[in-house]
């Protein structure tokens, strides 16, 4: 993380953890993106997926989508 911070990394997005959710990290405040599961399986959610656009002035938006 703190090589994210040095390197100006300005928003991670990671998976793998089948749970979405959006916060700053506590110390770089660096915004955090994990991506949720497309299926049940061991999934604390329901199924979902997100949609991010991203603007031409650099921002982005990110939806969580789920799957019903």
């Amino acid at each position: 993380i703190a090589l994210f911070k040095k390197e100006g990394v300005a928003e991670v997005f990671a998976g793998d953890i089948h749970f979405f959710s959006q916060y700053s990290e506590p110390k770089t405040n660096i915004p955090m993106v994990t991506i949720g599961a497309v299926t049940i399986d061991r999934n604390p959610q329901a199924p979902r997926f997100a949609v991010v656009s991203v603007f031409d002035d650099g921002t982005n938006k990110v939806e969580d989508i789920e799957i019903k």
